[in-house]
């Protein structure tokens, strides 16, 4: 999982430093998921999951049933598409708490950037600057006390922000 205005590197991040690894993104049906999906699937091992992009359930739903069936990495922003910015929603502790999936999180800061007049502030590192980039421990819910949805949220949150 990584916040939805540090999208723009993490692809190139991800296909650069584990270019053995498929990653799915779920991505929404919208003309600007259209965008993303294509730069998605312009890396050998990118794939993602399109969802219509007001059909939270929906989109849950595939989520589960992608984790459960292919065991591999989906990228979740658990803030997006539409915000607030920083706020993670229910659906990715859902499904955390239902497929068991183990979870990580991704995240970079640049030494400078430009931040967009966007509602998530997007991010977009300038050229030649320097990224630090941070993966946390795994978070699996089923090697702890089964916590309740809101818990599992704050988990999670604090996973991205530390």
């Amino acid at each position: 999982m990584l916040w939805h205005n540090r999208i723009a590197p993490a692809l190139f991040i991800l296909s650069t430093y584990t270019p053995h690894i498929h990653y799915t993104a779920l991505v929404s049906g919208s003309r600007d998921g259209d965008i993303l999906s294509n730069i998605i699937h312009s890396y050998k091992k990118g794939g993602t999951i399109r969802v219509p992009h007001l059909a939270r359930y929906q989109a849950l739903r595939t989520l589960v049933r992608h984790v459960e069936e292919r065991r591999q990495i989906v990228v979740i922003t658990p803030d997006g598409p539409r915000g607030p910015c920083y706020e993670i929603k229910p659906g990715i502790a859902i499904a955390a708490l239902e497929t068991q999936a183990q979870i990580f999180s991704f995240n970079w800061e640049a030494e400078d950037y430009w931040e967009f007049k966007t509602w998530d502030k997007f991010r977009l590192p300038k050229p030649f600057t320097t990224l630090h980039v941070t993966i946390s421990p795994t978070v699996r819910f089923d090697q702890m006390p089964q916590p309740s949805l809101e818990e599992a949220q704050f988990i999670l949150k604090t996973k991205l922000t530390s």
